[in-house]
């Protein structure tokens, strides 16, 4: 409330070597390429990664992802290189929290992989049908191996690793429990 709430200035006091400065605080912000949200609420971010993937299988569309040439399964190999990639970056650390934002992070993926196969936006396919034919993860899965990659770098990296802060994230912790039930 102090710093978010109506009757706040959004300004936050610092002393610095030459005098007292206030630094504007902001409800979100850009930081190691991923939007910041004060509540940690993703839409934002994911619907900037959303339209990234767009980007990028718009770019490559003629050229790769619809063209019949290439076997199905090729394609959808660069697009898991080239498309996936970029929409997943930094989804290691994401607690999708409501339901709400869930379905949007799924319906974003699907029509990703209803372009793939070249299906009429309007056009009413099933998920495990789309899923079948491309032979990629489901949104969930996809989440879920990030998660799980993310948890093998941090024991990877062994010592150097600030645990105590992982244990302090209840949300995540749970999540990577469900995630090593699910594997």
């Amino acid at each position: 409330k102090q710093w978010f709430g109506p009757s706040s200035k959004r300004l936050f006091p610092v002393i610095g070597d030459t005098g007292f400065y206030h630094i504007p605080v902001v409800g979100a912000y850009r930081h190691l390429g991923g939007i910041l949200h004060h509540s940690g609420e993703l839409k934002q971010e994911i619907r900037r990664r959303i339209g990234i993937a767009h980007q990028i299988f718009t770019t490559y569309r003629r050229l790769l992802f619809q063209n019949k040439i290439i076997p199905l399964k090729k394609r959808a190999e660069l697009f898991r290189c080239l498309v996936l990639s970029r929409l997943l970056y930094g989804t290691d650390s994401w607690v999708i929290d409501d339901q709400k934002t869930k379905s949007l992070f799924h319906a974003a993926v699907m029509k990703l992989y209803k372009r793939l196969l070249g299906v009429r936006p309007d056009e009413r396919v099933p998920d495990d049908f789309i899923l079948t034919k491309i032979d990629l993860p489901s949104p969930t899965e996809l989440l879920r191996v990030s998660r799980l990659r993310y948890l093998k770098t941090l024991f990877s990296a062994g010592k150097v690793v600030s645990w105590g802060l992982f244990n302090v994230d209840q949300s995540w912790c749970q999540l990577i429990e469900d995630d090593l039930t699910w594997m």
